[in-house]
């Protein structure tokens, strides 16, 4: 629970894809964890779930290609938002860390082999596989 002892938040957040969202301001929360005590135990565990994510993509990225990490992001993603995914390579580039050229040629491939589809900023995975 340490992010709600803090003011000032050490990260910066991007939208990926379109959809909704609710803000609280870190007083109100603040209240409301130490109200409820289900609360306080969901951001606890959000928290840990939170800091074990952020590992894993550390050593992910430490250990493993571009290729491989591109096709992890895009099962994620395809989990989260469907078979249409609207954003750009340099996009998501700047979300894994990588060059665009190296995203392009991982999505020329991946088209290619008939994974997906990739036209004007929006990604589209094959339901046939």
């Amino acid at each position: 629970m340490t992010a709600l002892l803090a003011k000032v938040s050490l990260n910066h957040v991007v939208t990926q894809v379109p959809g909704a969202a609710s803000v609280i301001s870190s007083d109100q929360l603040r209240e409301a964890v130490d109200e409820v005590a289900e609360l306080r135990g969901l951001i606890v565990k959000y928290e840990q779930f939170f800091l074990a994510q952020v590992q894993q993509t550390a050593a992910c990225n430490a250990l493993h290609n571009v290729e491989a990490r591109t096709c992890k992001w895009f099962l994620r993603m395809h989990d989260l938002v469907g078979n249409d995914l609207p954003l750009t390579q340099e996009f998501l580039a700047q979300m894994m860390g990588v060059r665009r050229t190296s995203v392009t040629g991982v999505a020329t491939e991946m088209q290619k082999a008939g994974m997906i589809t990739y036209s004007r900023g929006v990604f589209g995975f094959s339901t046939s596989r």
